[in-house]
């Protein structure tokens, strides 16, 4: 009587079937991701080259900001690469209790360690400028600067967002935001953010031109190195909050709550965290007087929230 009561005050610790951790192994979406961000490093080596020596040459600050900026690209999109490859070895993947899926924002969590090297020294060469402003070859400038603008729309398009595929079940609303592809996400974005260098470059260039403003390059340059900073410190955010298991933002954890403890259970410990691009984690303890058993707890929890691996301890409330 005495172990049956034992047996009966916790039951046992159960994960969800999804527990095989090769959620980006099995990310078709991943796959596509690599393939797409390898045609756009290709891309962006050859405007960073061409930038960089073309600002260099016609003396062109926005321009030569624009291509050190298009360096720090490449770098991240080497970077993400690198991670999408880790991510994706199955022998590496092996090596790790929740697969390899924390490579993506490790990968994005360095490049934002580069972008901020690149933007301060971008800034404190637009400085020096300011201070001894040099000549600009300004026909050549304006048509080496509006030749990276047309390559970075084509690579945004490359990159543009696709449809997520139904292969799972659908997710309730309670779900705040779908989990995507950090990786894939910042590059975008840094994409953006080259986009509006060019056209700054574009316009600082032309616009010097006309009225012999040679101080208005050294400016772009400055709101250049503003926005490859700002970019960097997002990106830092981002990256370390899920490499430090910060609790999954696309989860609402009080909803999570309230949902388990609408079914007779009182929530004594509740963790949230992302595992994978596409895939989180939770950790709950339950007391309840009902005695469902872990599983129905955690079928209920994959079908409101879509959470792939689910602990679940149910301590029986007298």
């Amino acid at each position: 009587m005495g172990g049956e009561a034992a047996t009966g005050m916790l039951r046992s610790v159960v994960s969800i079937p999804h527990h095989h951790h090769e959620f980006v192994l099995r990310d078709r979406r991943i796959e596509l991701n690599q393939k797409k961000t390898m045609a756009v490093a290709a891309l962006s080596s050859v405007v960073m080259l061409v930038e960089i020596i073309a600002g260099r040459w016609t003396g062109s600050m926005a321009l030569l900001a624009q291509g050190f900026h298009m360096s720090s690209h490449v770098g991240t999109l080497s970077i993400a690469l690198a991670a999408y490859s880790f991510a994706r070895s199955v022998r590496f993947h092996r090596n790790f209790s929740f697969g390899a899926g924390k490579m993506i924002p490790l990968g994005g969590y360095t490049s934002s360690i580069i972008l901020t090297v690149v933007g301060l020294l971008v800034g404190w060469e637009s400085i020096e400028r300011f201070v001894a402003p040099e000549n600009i070859q300004f026909p050549e400038a304006i048509g080496i600067a509006t030749l990276g603008l047309s390559m970075n729309i084509v690579s945004l398009w490359l990159l543009r967002p696709h449809p997520h595929p139904h292969s799972h079940p659908h997710p309730s609303p309670h779900v705040l935001a779908h989990v995507h592809d950090l990786a894939l996400h910042g590059t975008f974005l840094h994409l953006i953010s080259d986009l509006m260098m060019d056209f700054l470059a574009v316009l600082s260039l032309v616009l010097s031109r006309h009225f012999n403003w040679l101080w208005l390059d050294s400016l772009a340059g400055l709101a250049g190195a503003f926005v490859i900073l700002r970019w960097a410190s997002h990106l830092f955010r981002h990256t370390s909050w899920e490499l430090l298991d910060g609790h999954a933002r696309s989860v609402d954890r009080d909803r999570l709550r309230q949902v388990l403890e609408s079914n007779r259970a009182k929530v004594l410990d509740l963790h949230v965290w992302r595992i994978a691009p596409d895939a989180n984690a939770c950790e709950i303890i339950i007391e309840t007087s009902d005695r469902r058993g872990p599983d129905y707890y955690r079928d209920l929890i994959f079908r409101e929230f879509h959470i792939h691996h689910a602990i679940i301890e149910e301590r029986v409330a007298y």
